[in-house]
């Protein structure tokens, strides 16, 4: 079974009209996928009981996360900021944050470079959010 992005999708992104390549494994009910790449992507199956309040859809996504269990699920889903690991244990992390005082305190200016995937165009869509917030005015790309 080939999955195609309708022409219109595609067209100045690139001439690839396929996403991914769905084959059917007999071994698993659950169907193989490679990407175009030629990755093979490993789908975990879900929980077998979930509760009804949880979509099947973000049960899938608990089991490709390793979260299998009622304790577990909770856990996750009603985790707290505290739980969040130190973002200044990331490197340079603190130089960084210094950078951006001292650029406003000075009325300096911020660039925000965000990946073109969806973690990318995400995070930097919090951080133009969390700006904005802050007082800043955001400034359109150019190029």
């Amino acid at each position: 079974m080939l999955y195609a992005l309708p022409p219109r999708l595609t067209k100045g992104y690139n001439t690839r009209r396929y996403m991914a390549i769905f084959h059917p494994d007999p071994a698993s009910p659950h169907t193989s996928r490679r990407s175009l790449t030629g990755a093979r992507w490993v789908v975990t199956p879900p929980a077998e009981s979930l509760p009804a309040d949880v979509h099947p859809a973000i049960g899938q996504v608990l089991a490709s996360r390793g979260i299998l269990t009622p304790a577990q699920r909770e856990a996750f889903l009603a985790a707290e900021l505290t739980a969040l690991h130190d973002p200044l244990l990331l490197p340079d992390m603190a130089e960084a944050v210094e950078a951006v005082q001292r650029a406003l305190a000075a009325g300096g200016r911020i660039r925000v470079f965000g990946d073109y995937d969806a973690d990318g165009i995400t995070a930097a869509a919090l951080l133009v959010r969390t700006g904005r917030s802050g007082g800043l005015v955001p400034a359109a790309p150019c190029g």
